[in-house]
Parts: structure tokens; C-alpha cells; sequence
């Protein structure tokens, strides 16, 4: 059983602060090549926000648009 499936059986975040708790909690238990779990709109600021979409977009390309359901 992966750590994210053993983690997401507990408790499935909802808010902003659990998914960060969540990712934090991968974070320290992640070995060397893991996945890393980020969520950029949780990021402190724009720049660090800008190079994680950056590096993404690099490694898998442009990511659909979404149409807005509000």
C-alpha cells in the first residue's frame, strides 16, 4: 500500500489547511524519488507559485483551461 493511499484512508482533506498538513506529512516521510506533493496556491508567494507552474508546464506540458462554474 503507498504512503498517499495510507494517508487519504484516515481522512480526505478539505480545506487549504489540510491539504498542506497532508502534504507536509509526505514531505517528511518521502524518500529520495519520491513524489513531492505541492499545491501551488498554497505557496507563500508568487515567485516560488510561478517556477513550481514553470517546472510543471516543462515536464508535462501546458495544462487544459478550465471553464469557470461559478
Amino acid at each position: 500500500m503507498s504512503l498517499i493511499s495510507q494517508i487519504y484512508r484516515t481522512d480526505t482533506p478539505t480545506t487549504p489547511e489540510q491539504m498542506f498538513d497532508l502534504a507536509r506529512t509526505i514531505w517528511h516521510r518521502n524518500k529520495p524519488g519520491d513524489p513531492v506533493v505541492i499545491w501551488p496556491d498554497l505557496m507563500g508567494n508568487d515567485f516560488d507559485k510561478q517556477a513550481v507552474l514553470n517546472a510543471a508546464a516543462k515536464q508535462y506540458g501546458n495544462r487544459s483551461k478550465r471553464k469557470n462554474t461559478k
